[in-house]
């Protein structure tokens, strides 16, 4: 279970599929551990349909309206975790109001 191991394109389609095409999951964080190195991490957006989702604890970066529109499949192993970072409300130039939310899953 999970998306441990599953390409970038088939996560991103089942969480767009999942939420009726409310969340979208357009990057990943990754990290890595060795002796040499220790810790990496490693940011990247759209990684490509073909990249296969691994290292530990992946986290997986999504645009949403708000933290509750993400839906993942079921079990928690291999999930990509919730934290949510989200943008306030913002006038423009010509007072129009602009709402934005921006959900980075750890």
């Amino acid at each position: 279970d999970g998306y441990l191991l599953r390409t970038f394109e088939k996560v991103a389609t089942d969480v767009l599929n999942r939420t009726n095409a409310s969340a979208y999951l357009i990057g990943l964080v990754e990290q890595k551990n060795t002796e040499s190195e220790g810790l990496s991490v490693r940011v990247t957006l759209n990684p490509g349909s073909e990249y296969v989702i691994k290292g530990r604890q992946p986290k997986g970066i999504f645009i949403a309206p708000d933290r509750k529109c993400i839906i993942q499949r079921a079990g928690r192993r291999g999930r990509l975790g919730v934290h949510a970072v989200e943008l306030e409300e913002v006038e423009s130039d010509d007072d129009v109001k602009k709402e934005a939310s921006a959900l980075m899953i750890q």
